[in-house]
């Protein structure tokens, strides 16, 4: 693996990590 596709893969997950995270407290949000 070159070291771009490792820097992509770190950025997708943190992505994926924070609208996780972000979901719950929207939602509550809206009610």
């Amino acid at each position: 693996m070159t070291d771009g596709l490792i820097v992509y893969l770190i950025l997708a997950i943190l992505t994926l990590v924070i609208v996780l995270m972000a979901l719950p407290t929207m939602l509550k949000k809206k009610k």
